[in-house]
């Protein structure tokens, strides 16, 4: 396997969750720094290239988009239907990690497009396991689509 570095946008409203996940990633030596957003409307602005991201040097196309599902202003079902009719981002594949282990949420998202749903882990330890295993199966195995 070959060692690559992905770029990853994270939407995550919960601030000790984005401190927890980073740390977890240097724990795991995940090797991607992913960029985090409070909620799906930044987001969608980087992945748009609007408002303070026009520059695409600043907010370059993501290889994979991490979405937490229950967030403030747009939440991340909203931005699944978004990107879904995007012909451009729905080529971008989606992790959902979230709290809800609810059926009708899991549906819904892969309905949506997701590519992927995890329930938020429970521990730390299972958290290092999480963001290893996202990054060893979305970066490492898998192609990724292009820009």
């Amino acid at each position: 396997m070959t060692s690559k570095i992905a770029k990853i946008v994270w939407a995550e409203d919960d601030p000790a969750d984005r401190v927890l996940i980073k740390r977890a990633m240097r724990q795991a030596k995940v090797t991607s720094n992913p960029k985090f957003f409070d909620d799906g409307f930044g987001l969608l602005q980087y992945l748009k290239n609007e408002g303070e991201y026009t520059d695409r040097r600043i907010a370059p196309r993501p290889d994979m988009i991490l979405l937490d599902l229950n967030m403030p202003r747009l939440d991340g079902r909203r931005v699944l239907g978004v990107l879904a009719e995007d012909h451009d981002l729905r080529r971008i594949p989606v992790i959902v990690v979230t709290t809800s282990g609810d059926p009708v949420d899991v549906m819904s998202s892969y309905d949506l497009g997701a590519n992927s749903y995890i329930t938020k882990p429970q521990t730390f330890d299972e958290l290092v396991e999480t963001v290893k295993t996202i990054e060893d199966y979305w970066v490492r195995l898998c192609m990724l689509p292009m820009a």
